[in-house]
C-alpha cells in the first residue's frame, strides 16, 4: 500500500514539476522580460533626472501632484520607481536597489536586463551587499555627490555670492567656500569661489567619502538611514556657521539659485 501511494505521489509531483517548468519557461520568463524592459527605461529616466538639480525638483513636484510627496531622505531611484509603479512597498524598494547598484556596477555597453540576469535576478541583487570594487573615476564620484546632495534639503541660511562671480556649471549649483574654525568650533565663511577645477575636486572628494560609507549599506533602508544621518550632520554644521560682514549681505532666499549657494552644496 505504501509503495502504491509513493508511486502515485511521484506521478503527481512529476506532473506538477513539469507544469512549473513550463510556467517558468513561458509565462514567468515573458513577465520578467517585460519587467526588465520597464526597469531599463526607469534606469534611463533616473540617470536623466540626476543630470540636473532642476530635473530632480521637477520629479518631486510631479510626485507631490500625484499624492506621493517624497521625503527628503528618499533616493532618486526610489522616487522614479514610485512614480512609475504608483506605490512604495518591499517590491518597489527592491527595484530601486537594482537601479542604484546598476548605476555603480553595470558595464558601459551592458543592458540592464543582462545585468540583472548576470547577478541572479532582482531578489539576489536586493539581498547581496554591493560588491563593486572597481576604480571609480572622479566623474563617477561627482555624480554620487550630486545625487546625494539633491536628496539633502536646503537649510535656512544662505551665503550671497558677489555679482561678479561666474558659474561654470549649467545649473549654477555649486561653489567652494573657505571656512575658518574658531575656538568655539564656529565656522566662519571667509571666501567662496566657483572655480571649475576646485568645485569638481570638492565634489569628487565628497562623492568618494559618500561612496565609501554607502559601501557598507547593503539595503535600501540602510541607505535611507545614511541619508537621514547626513542631513542631520549638515543641518547641525550649518547652524554653527557665521558670516563675515565683509563677505555677506542680508540672508537671501534659498530659491534664488542663480545668485546664491547654500553651504551643503559647496
Amino acid at each position: 500500500m505504501a509503495n502504491t501511494y509513493k508511486q502515485k505521489l511521484a506521478t503527481e509531483i512529476e506532473a506538477l514539476s513539469s507544469r512549473r517548468e513550463q510556467w517558468e519557461n513561458d509565462q514567468l520568463k515573458a513577465a520578467n522580460e517585460k519587467l526588465y524592459e520597464i526597469l531599463a527605461d526607469c534606469f534611463t529616466l533616473m540617470n536623466d533626472v540626476m543630470r540636473k538639480d532642476s530635473n530632480a525638483k521637477a520629479l518631486n513636484s510631479l510626485l507631490t501632484d500625484l499624492g506621493m510627496k517624497p521625503k527628503n531622505n528618499t533616493s532618486i531611484a526610489l522616487r522614479v520607481i514610485r512614480a512609475v509603479f504608483g506605490k512604495e512597498g518591499k517590491r518597489e524598494h527592491a527595484y530601486a536597489r537594482v537601479l542604484k547598484v546598476a548605476a555603480l556596477e553595470i558595464a558601459e555597453d551592458q543592458s540592464l536586463a543582462s545585468f540583472i540576469q548576470e547577478r541572479g535576478g532582482i531578489e539576489e541583487i536586493r539581498r547581496t551587499p554591493s560588491a563593486s570594487k572597481k576604480n571609480l573615476s572622479s566623474e563617477d564620484y561627482k555624480t554620487i555627490a550630486k545625487s546625494v546632495f539633491a536628496e539633502t534639503p536646503n537649510t535656512v541660511s544662505a551665503y550671497q555670492l558677489p555679482e561678479t562671480v561666474k558659474f561654470t556649471d549649467a545649473d549654477k549649483q555649486f561653489a567652494v567656500a573657505v571656512l575658518r574654525i574658531d575656538e568655539n568650533a564656529q565656522a566662519h565663511v571667509l571666501h567662496s569661489t566657483t572655480h571649475e577645477k576646485l568645485v569638481n575636486t570638492a565634489l569628487s572628494v565628497a562623492g568618494k567619502e559618500i561612496h565609501d560609507l554607502q559601501e557598507s549599506a547593503d539595503t535600501t533602508a540602510e541607505h535611507d538611514e545614511y541619508i537621514n544621518t547626513l542631513t542631520s550632520v549638515l543641518t547641525k554644521f550649518h547652524a554653527s556657521l557665521t558670516f563675515d560682514p565683509a563677505q555677506s549681505e542680508a540672508p537671501a532666499s534659498t530659491d534664488e539659485a542663480a545668485a546664491n549657494v547654500t553651504l551643503e552644496e559647496s
